[in-house]
């Protein structure tokens, strides 16, 4: 192990700081996606701590090894509180490092929401495929009817009809996921609305945010349609922004063939940027 790691709970949340062995350049804060935890972003978390980024990670209420209710959020709100108390602690630790958020597919969602209000505290905002635009599995008629259940059955749990294989290149990522007891394969009813809510409000908040930012996306990402990240990334209010597509890659950048390239790249970009500051 390269780094050391120590684990606590803010409220319902696991959390996980982890701090490389060389000399700390920066402290980032991750949001992972919807359904999945912490853990699998591991490849990321490995590259940016040799890097010498410090990373404090968390499973989102309702994941992985956190408390609540499964897939159940009363509100959009819930998701980016418990991010704010975790962005909290990791700025109150001691050393004066640059604070960076990333947020993986819902987590960017989570984290542009987040970035909008607290930017001013944000040396670097990095969203890897960002939940904006639906991808072609869902259909508005399932939609309509989810809002209606909403007000009936908004625990109602719906499984979910991900391709895995389209999460990444590599098929043994997709067994992984299945195999994974911290995994979740369904969605409830009420937390589907507050996410389609939630994320109508990408390109307002985007406008707000004027720390440097670093949006990546996969150029045949199935699931998140990149065209999402076009659309931000043209509205973010930031003059420091970068749009990188990677030719070919899935979904899980983290987690697809080419996740050496896009871990090395994403811990360059952080290097700049923490020296500048």
């Amino acid at each position: 192990m390269l780094f050391g790691m120590e684990s606590f709970s803010l409220g319902p949340l696991s959390v996980w700081k982890e701090t490389p062995t060389v000399k700390p350049i920066a402290r980032l804060v991750h949001c992972h996606g919807l359904g999945e935890h912490s853990g699998r972003h591991r490849n990321t978390f490995d590259k940016l701590l040799a890097s010498g980024v410090e990373i404090f990670r968390f499973d989102q209420r309702g994941c992985g090894a956190s408390r609540g209710e499964r897939q159940w959020i009363n509100s959009f709100s819930d998701y980016v509180d418990d991010a704010r108390d975790v962005l909290e602690r990791a700025k109150k630790e001691a050393g004066d490092l640059p604070l960076f958020l990333m947020g993986h597919s819902l987590g960017g969602a989570v984290a542009m929401h987040l970035a909008a209000e607290r930017h001013a505290d944000l040396h670097g905002l990095i969203l890897s495929a960002p939940a904006f635009h639906v991808g072609p599995g869902v259909s508005p008629i399932k939609i309509t009817v989810g809002r209606w259940l909403d007000k009936i059955f908004p625990h109602l749990k719906v499984p979910e009809a991900l391709d895995l294989k389209t999460l990444s290149r590599d098929p043994q990522v997709a067994t992984a996921y299945v195999n994974d007891p911290l995994c979740c394969r369904f969605n409830t009813v009420h937390q589907g609305n507050e996410i389609l809510k939630a994320l109508k409000q990408m390109p307002a908040l985007a406008k707000k945010v004027t720390c440097p930012v670093l949006i990546a996306h996969g150029e045949t990402d199935r699931l998140v349609p990149p065209a999402g990240s076009r659309e931000l990334i043209n509205v973010v209010g930031s003059t420091d922004k970068i749009l990188k597509e990677f030719t070919g890659a899935f979904h899980e950048l983290h987690n697809d063939t080419i996740h050496g390239e896009y871990t090395e790249f994403v811990a360059a970009w952080i290097k700049v940027r923490a020296r500048a500051a």
